[in-house]
């Protein structure tokens, strides 16, 4: 029985990244911020917070976080930042 569940746990793990092609999908950027979902087993918060900060310094204002949390089918961490002005 274990085994079992150890193969389904291998086989599952890299979900978010077929599905998407990367570490990371973007579901919403604009002027005035961004939402990206991303795969906790590939990467982490702290790599991923400079996704926010280089989109909002485009229009040359700075992330501020929003809210974060874990969408429940795929187990993706889902984060939120809105751009505000310096």
């Amino acid at each position: 029985m274990r085994a079992l569940f150890f193969a389904i746990a291998i086989v599952s793990l890299p979900g978010c990244v077929a599905v998407w092609g990367g570490a990371h999908n973007v579901v919403r950027q604009d002027e005035n911020g961004i939402t990206f979902e991303y795969d906790p087993m590939f990467t982490s918060s702290a790599r991923m917070q400079a996704l926010p900060a280089q989109h909002c310094e485009r229009f040359v204002k700075a992330a501020q976080p929003v809210s974060a949390g874990v969408e429940n089918l795929t187990l993706s961490m889902v984060e939120m930042y809105r751009c505000v002005p310096r």
